[in-house]
């Protein structure tokens, strides 16, 4: 009983984190919209002096800048990857209490809040870098960033790394998915689905073992051979 209502508490405290993480994801959010904006002006008048150029660019062999295309590209991805962290926060908390659970309900609510902010530290890392690097590169490093950081962490809460590493497997996996997602699946709805789908799967994982039926009948049978 008291196990059911440390998970009871945990999740509850789960959605909390989620909501608070949008608090500063919400201003990364508004600075990538006024960065697009402004580099998409700038994207209109490079175009134009592209056109101009391109004759000359032929000739000499030079490929003309498109820096601040890329910029555009980035900052749109950035901005689909910060609509849509409220799943990806979703399943990589699920993924971290399923391994709470197998340990025994042994990491604390202030654990959950650490790893939380790990979580965001990766959408401001991706934020920063996509202003220098392509969206691939700046993307992955963060992811990279943001695993070891946790990987590092856990390993001293849970005292196991085999079991560190793989939440950061699993974490990985999250945010490799989340990016093809925002990549190649245009519909919010499809992606939605997705991520709820995949939610639900971990949630009939962590559920799959639990059958009140047996046990009050367990527990009716003992009070039975008492009397």
């Amino acid at each position: 009983m008291e196990n059911r209502i440390a998970v009871f508490w945990k999740i509850l405290g789960i959605i909390i984190l989620i909501a608070l993480a949008q608090i500063p994801i919400y201003f990364m959010q508004q600075y990538a919209i006024s960065t697009l904006d402004n580099n998409y002006f700038i994207d209109l008048q490079s175009q134009a002096i592209d056109y101009a150029n391109k004759i000359v660019d032929a000739v000499q062999g030079t490929t003309p800048d498109t820096s601040v295309i890329n910029k555009v590209d980035n900052y749109r991805f950035v901005i689909d990857t910060l609509n849509s962290s409220y799943l990806t926060l979703a399943l990589a908390f699920l993924w971290l209490l399923l391994i709470d659970l197998f340990k025994k309900s042994q990491l604390s609510l202030v654990n959950y809040f650490i790893v939380a902010i790990g979580l965001v530290l990766f959408y401001l890392i991706e934020l920063v870098l996509a202003s220098y690097w392509v969206i691939n590169l700046a993307y992955f490093i963060a992811v990279a960033i943001c695993a070891i950081l946790l990987v590092g962490y856990l390993s001293g809460v849970l005292k196991s790394i085999a079991l560190s590493v793989l939440y950061g497997i699993g974490l990985v996996l999250i945010f490799v998915l989340a990016y093809y997602l925002n990549l190649y699946v245009n519909n919010a709805l499809a992606y939605v689905a997705i991520c709820l789908l995949l939610i639900f799967i971990v949630i009939i994982m962590m559920t799959r073992n639990i059958n009140r039926c047996e046990r009050s009948e367990a527990t009716s049978r003992g009070t039975k051979k008492l009397n």
